[in-house]
């Protein structure tokens, strides 16, 4: 059986466009983000819109071989 990490983060701040957050050019954090859960097996979600405030979740597997990653 995986066990699954859960870590979210909520605000009521002002909100932004998502797609446009995680396609910018100029900047790698939310994509950063979810790349890296990707890449752990895990899902990463953020939800949020101008005026509503955001939510970021992520889920990840804590006992899962991954291939690849050499533990230190």
């Amino acid at each position: 059986m995986t066990e699954i990490l859960l870590l979210e983060i909520q605000d009521n701040g002002v909100g932004f466009d998502v797609a446009r957050a995680i396609n910018r050019r100029k900047s790698v954090g939310l994509a950063g983000m979810r790349e890296r859960a990707v890449l752990l097996g895990g899902h990463f979600t953020v939800d949020s819109a101008a005026g509503s405030g955001t939510q970021i979740s992520a889920e990840l597997p804590v006992n899962q071989p991954r291939e690849g990653v050499v533990e230190l």
